[in-house]
């Protein structure tokens, strides 16, 4: 038969157990508190992170895939220079106008 109550493994383990115990300081309630508190602290870091990035990744990709980055807004006037040769053969610049913004009506 086996006797259970004579293991030498658990007489070892309760006899370490008797003497390491009065050296093991619990952790109390202040360390706990302390953990609790830095662990709130880490989610909460990683909660503002993570939206950060939900609400910035799509404004930055539709900021970058659409639209021409170099585009004229539709009011503006574009001034395209335009170069003519006078009688002394010099060349001068003149700035007019582009010709679709000229025909276009006067915002008002």
């Amino acid at each position: 038969m086996n006797n259970l109550d004579h293991d030498p493994l658990a007489a070892a383990f309760d006899e370490f157990r008797g003497q390491a115990g009065a050296l093991v300081k619990p952790a109390g309630a202040a360390r706990t508190r302390e953990i609790m508190r830095t662990r709130k602290r880490n989610r909460n870091v990683a909660i503002a992170a993570l939206s950060a990035l939900v609400v910035g990744i799509p404004l930055v990709a539709e900021a970058v895939l659409t639209g021409d980055p170099h585009g004229h807004p539709a009011d503006s006037t574009v001034v395209v220079p335009q170069t003519r040769t006078s009688s002394d053969s010099k060349t001068e610049i003149e700035i007019m106008p582009d010709a679709a913004a000229a025909a276009a009506p006067p915002a008002g």
